[in-house]
């Protein structure tokens, strides 16, 4: 082999390795890059907007009236895998919901999403609970609890994945505390000196705030499926 061959083979693969890095480059860009334009349909996010916007893009009836203050969540089982713990959270009573605002509401017609945003200010939960511990190599360990919880700031968003069909059925709700949470917990065996429940009940309270982020996922699709069946178009009427 010339010494030429050589320099030219090493071109050509200085060209070809330089030309995948493009493309991967090119691709890292439109992966990473919001695609399409959204926009408002309401642009001063009005509420009476909203709700007709809806109306016109979703198979259901006219907003539930009826008045928006408590939300009263039977059941709901929240996993807590920092601590190895889940909880059936009972009787939940959620209230203080008429301090709420809408603070974003937003069209993508490229990806075919519509996205609602609502920030409550002072929310609060009551709530009885009911915890399993989850050792190693052990059954689990059980202790009840009840809770009396304010939210300072808690901002909901829900992503449904049309601008045409919007249905509670094709979406999906996540929250976001701004604000460290006001909580009272208690519990006969909170004080407990068991080898076992001990420990994780300190860590466990130590980190309450994540304890709550963690939980709260599991909160925010039933609470955004009642502000929009209350507030914005109720789709259990066609049900």
């Amino acid at each position: 082999m010339t010494i030429d061959s050589v320099k030219m083979k090493s071109i050509l693969y200085t060209l070809v390795v330089l030309f995948i890095a493009s493309q991967v480059s090119a691709d890292d860009v439109g992966v990473c890059q919001p695609t399409g334009e959204s926009f408002r349909p309401c642009e001063d996010l009005d509420e009476t907007c909203i709700r007709e916007y809806f109306e016109e893009h979703a198979d259901c009836a006219p907003h539930a009236d009826e008045p928006y203050e408590e939300f009263f969540l039977p059941t709901v089982i929240l996993y807590l895998p920092y601590f190895n713990m889940t909880c059936d959270q009972q009787n939940g009573l959620f209230g203080n919901l008429v301090n709420h605002k809408i603070v974003e509401f937003k069209v993508n017609p490229e990806k075919n999403i519509t996205i609602l945003s609502v920030e409550y200010t002072r929310m609060s939960l009551t709530a009885d609970l009911k915890f399993l511990y989850y050792q190693p190599g052990k059954e689990p360990r059980a202790y009840n609890a009840t809770t009396v919880e304010t939210y300072p700031g808690v901002i909901l968003t829900t992503t449904f994945y049309s601008v045409d069909d919007l249905s509670i059925e094709n979406s999906f709700s996540v929250s976001y505390l701004t604000e460290s949470i006001e909580y009272k917990f208690s519990g006969d065996c909170l004080t407990t000196t068991d080898p076992i429940l001990a420990p994780a009940i300190a860590a466990f309270d130590s980190n309450f705030d994540l304890v709550l982020q963690e939980a709260f996922r599991y909160k925010s699709t039933p609470l955004a499926e009642d502000y929009v069946r209350r507030n914005m178009c109720d789709f259990n009427k066609n049900n």
